[in-house]
C-alpha cells in the first residue's frame, strides 16, 4: 500500500525523546508558528509516577480533550505522551485526529503512516488516513484504505458509506451501487444510503429508480425540504402532476416561500393550463435573488394567455434587458401579433431570424395569433413578406403558399 502523501511538505517524526519535531529542527517548536511547527505549550507537570501510568493518564486526558473538540489542548497532551512512548497506537491515533481537525494535513498523514508502519491493521489509522485523502478529493487512495479497514470490520456502515460515496464521486456507479446495497442489506432504513442511492440513480439517468428511493427517504424523514422538491421535479418530469403538486405543497407547508417549490408548482399549473395559478406561484419569485430570464419569459407567457398584455410586455422587456434571449423575444413577438402591431412584429421577427432561423412552426404560430386577434389580413401580409424575401426553404414555402390560398379565401388558419 502506498502510504506516501506528504507531497514534499516537511513531515513530522517521532524518533527518540524529541517526539513530533520538524525534521529541520531539534528544539521544541512554539505555539503560533505556521506550518507543522505549530505546537501548544506543554501541559502541567504530571505526578512522579511510573512511565506506564503517565502514558495512561496522558492518553485519557488527551482523548477527553478530543471528545470535547478541544483539539489544541489535546494535541499538547498527545505530543507530551509521544515523548514517553513514540509508538503507542492510542497516542498516535489521537494525535492524528487532532492534527487532521486542526488542518495540519501533512503532519496528520505522517502520524497515521507511522502508526500503520507498526500496525498495518490499525483501524483508527486506516479510517483516519482515508478521511484525510477524502478531504483532498483523492478518493482512489481513500477507498484503498477504507476497503482494507473493511477486511477487519466488514459491517461498519459508516465506512461502507464512505466507500460508496467515494466510488460515486469517481463516477464508478456500479461499484457505488454495490456498496449502498450492502449497507441496506444490513439496515434497510439507513437514511444516508437511501439518499446516496437515490442521488446515484438520479445522476445516472435512472430517474424512475431514484423516485422509489427518494420516497423511502421521506418515509423516514418527511421534513426534508430539498428531497421534497427534488422528488416533485422528478414527478413533474414524468408529467405526474398530482404527485408533483403533493410534494411541492408539503415543502411549502414547511417553508412557505421556498423558491424551488413555487417554481415547480407553477410549472405544474402551466402544463395543466391553469395560467392564473401559475402566475400566483411565479409572481413572488420575480424580485427574488437568482430569478432567471427563463422564468420571466414563462411568466410573460402566462400574462399573455390571460390577456394581461401590459404585464406581459413589462416582463418580456425585463427579460431582454441583459441581452438577447430566444424565448423572451419570441414571447414579445407573439404579444405584438395579438396587439396587431405589424411593423414591430416584422422588425422583431427579422432580429429573431438573424439569430436563429426562419422556422416554419414559429411562422405558423405567429400567423395563428394574428387570426386569433381577428386580424387574418395581417397574417396574410406577414407570410407574404416572408415569401417575398425568401426566408423560407422551398418545402416550407410551398406549405405556406397552400395555407395562404385558404386564408385568402376566408378559410381557417
Amino acid at each position: 500500500m502506498n502510504r506516501s502523501g506528504r507531497d514534499g511538505a516537511e513531515a513530522w517524526r517521532f524518533d527518540g525523546v524529541t517526539a513530533c519535531q520538524n525534521k529541520a529542527s531539534s528544539s521544541p517548536v512554539r505555539e503560533g508558528q505556521s506550518g507543522t511547527q505549530n505546537v501548544s505549550p506543554q501541559p502541567d507537570a504530571f505526578p512522579e509516577v511510573g512511565r506506564e501510568e503517565n502514558i495512561v493518564v496522558l492518553s485519557k486526558r488527551g482523548h477527553q480533550f478530543l471528545k470535547r473538540k478541544k483539539f489544541r489542548q489535546a494535541r499538547a497532551v498527545f505530543i507530551r505522551a509521544c515523548e514517553l512512548d513514540e509508538h503507542n497506537p492510542y497516542i498516535l491515533s489521537g494525535l492524528g485526529e487532532c492534527l487532521k481537525n486542526l488542518g495540519e494535513i501533512p503532519a496528520a498523514i505522517a502520524c497515521y503512516e507511522k502508526l500503520l508502519e507498526r500496525e498495518p491493521d490499525n483501524l483508527f489509522a486506516l479510517r483516519g488516513l482515508g478521511d484525510i485523502y477524502k478531504l483532498g478529493k483523492d478518493y482512489e487512495r481513500a477507498i484503498v484504505l477504507w476497503r482494507e479497514y473493511l477486511n477487519y470490520r466488514a459491517n461498519d456502515i459508516y465506512v461502507l458509506t464512505r466507500v460508496a460515496d467515494g466510488y460515486k464521486m469517481l463516477g464508478r456507479s456500479a461499484e457505488a451501487e454495490v456498496y449502498y446495497q450492502r449497507i441496506l442489506a444490513l439496515n434497510p432504513a439507513d437514511k444516508f444510503s437511501l439518499m446516496g442511492l437515490a442521488d446515484l440513480y438520479h445522476k445516472t439517468g435512472r430517474e424512475r429508480q431514484a423516485v422509489g428511493y427518494y420516497e423511502k427517504v421521506l418515509e423516514r424523514s418527511p421534513r426534508l425540504i430539498n428531497i421534497l422538491t427534488i422528488l416533485g421535479n422528478l414527478y413533474l418530469q414524468f408529467r405526474n402532476f398530482d404527485h408533483a403538486l403533493r410534494c411541492y405543497e408539503r415543502a411549502l407547508e414547511l417553508e412557505p416561500n421556498n423558491s424551488y417549490a413555487l417554481h415547480g408548482m407553477g410549472s405544474c399549473y402551466r402544463w395543466q393550463r391553469d395560467y392564473q395559478r401559475a402566475i400566483q406561484c411565479w409572481e413572488p419569485l420575480v424580485d427574488s435573488e437568482g430569478v432567471t430570464v427563463a422564468l420571466l419569459s414563462r411568466l410573460g407567457d402566462m400574462y399573455r394567455n390571460v390577456e394581461r398584455f401590459a404585464d406581459a410586455e413589462k416582463i418580456y422587456l425585463r427579460g431582454l434587458e441583459s441581452g438577447y434571449d430566444r424565448y423572451a423575444l419570441l414571447g414579445l413577438i407573439k404579444l405584438r401579433c395579438l396587439q396587431g402591431r405589424e411593423e414591430e412584429v416584422r422588425i422583431r421577427f427579422d432580429e429573431f431570424i438573424r439569430r436563429e432561423a426562419c422556422e416554419l412552426p414559429v411562422v405558423e404560430t405567429l400567423a395563428a395569433l394574428f387570426v386569433q386577434a381577428g386580424r387574418q389580413a395581417a397574417a396574410v401580409r406577414f407570410c407574404r413578406q416572408l415569401l417575398k424575401r425568401n426566408h423560407l426553404g422551398a418545402n416550407d414555402a410551398r406549405l405556406i403558399e397552400a395555407k395562404l390560398s385558404r386564408w385568402e379565401e376566408g378559410g381557417a388558419v
